[in-house]
């Protein structure tokens, strides 16, 4: 058991029983695949990933297609049923129908997932300094999230669909960096971007966004959320998530992972509560409701993280706290009164605010990031 990650084992046990474990042991577990894939890319000529979008269409001529490469994708899965893909559908859209208050719903979650454990993004900051490009967790999150949304993302082959296999690929690159540059020590902080890392993120677009309407006002119906459950569970086979989590990803299970995390990891570090607070104020700023999305965003973390937890990260309680709260509902209650959008029309509402919160972030989550960092070679550690 890894003891810096895992705290509060007995009562974790307690409370989570098997799913305690399983997340003490995943902390551990990579993505054996992808990892391979990466090491045999990592030595092929520049312009490789037309190669992999040759594969991923079936197209490719298997001469001089790594063999790694050829397992990763022939282990990808196959499009939906249309009954289940009907289903997926209906939660996509009942997501996309609160418009921008799913792009405010994931930036809360966000800023709790991204800041509250330090070592979970650590390996993205050691990929940054080695590669000189420095990226904020955020806007990986967003530019992924706006990838998947769009109508038939998640059919084989389609942007979206390449999309997830472009972010399992970053990362894996990305752990092979931060492990060769010698400063990772997996038995104090586990494996760099590992499952169970990678299962948070699943929980944060699910449970966290879902959490996040709740606070806005939104109220899907039990119906909705088991879609949108099945449609990350999709998502996330493409991923890479281990089979064990793939069949977690429900609405129950989701919400005890969350508890689970919160209860047995260390908390924030000067440097993620210095970033939380400067996420939070750049987030808060992506549109006219300014004055109201901060002091909502910390409402947020509230039902995230409990006041202690917010306050933990740095966020102090606003003083317009109640008021931002009352007056965002009310917002949501009138606009649910008017008719929410269709799905594409909120789509691309949401997809505006996203833009402007990736923007003023910044930092490199274009495609070229990934054969950027297969061309880098780190130097073995030395000593």
């Amino acid at each position: 058991m890894i003891k810096t990650r895992f705290l509060n084992a007995a009562e974790a046990s307690r409370q989570f029983g098997a799913l305690a474990g399983t997340y003490a042991a995943s902390l551990k577990w990579t993505d054996p695949l992808a990892d391979a894939a990466v090491e045999a890319l990592s030595a092929a000529p520049a312009g490789w990933w037309s190669r992999v979008e040759a594969a991923l269409d079936g197209t490719a001529n298997q001469v001089g297609v790594p063999a790694e490469l050829v397992k990763l994708i022939e282990s990808l899965p196959p499009d939906p049923s249309p009954e289940t893909w009907s289903t997926m559908e209906m939660g996509r859209a009942a997501v996309l129908g609160t418009g921008r208050g799913v792009a405010l719903a994931l930036q809360g979650a966000a800023i709790a997932a991204d800041n509250w454990t330090p070592p979970s993004t650590k390996a993205l900051t050691l990929a940054g300094e080695a590669m000189g490009i420095s990226v904020h967790p955020f806007v990986d999150t967003a530019s992924l999230w706006i990838e998947v949304h769009k109508p038939g993302a998640l059919r084989r082959g389609s942007d979206g669909y390449r999309a997830l296999l472009r972010y399992r690929l970053i990362r894996a690159f990305e752990r092979r960096i931060a492990k060769a540059r010698g400063h990772w020590d997996v038995q104090q902080i586990g494996e760099p971007f590992n499952q169970g890392d990678l299962f948070l993120q699943v929980v944060l677009f699910t449970r966290g966004v879902i959490t996040g309407f709740e606070v806005e006002g939104y109220w899907l119906t039990q119906e909705q959320k088991d879609a949108y459950h099945l449609f990350w569970r999709h998502a996330a086979a493409v991923l890479g998530l281990h089979k064990t989590y793939l069949e977690a990803v429900n609405d129950h299970q989701c919400e005890q992972f969350w508890r689970l995390w919160v209860l047995t990891s260390p908390g924030p570090d000067g440097f993620t509560r210095a970033r939380a607070a400067e996420t939070l104020s750049k987030l808060a700023a992506t549109d006219l409701l300014q004055p109201i999305n901060g002091p909502l965003m910390k409402t947020m973390m509230d039902w995230h993280l409990q006041p202690v937890g917010r306050q933990r990260l740095g966020l102090a309680a606003p003083r317009t706290g109640h008021t931002a709260y009352g007056l965002y509902r009310a917002r949501t209650w009138l606009g649910r009164q008017i008719g929410l959008p269709a799905p594409e029309v909120g789509l691309s509402r949401a997809t505006r605010q996203l833009s402007r919160a990736i923007a003023r972030l910044g930092g490199d989550g274009s495609p070229g990031r990934l054969e950027a960092l297969a061309a880098y070679n780190p130097a073995p550690p030395t000593g």
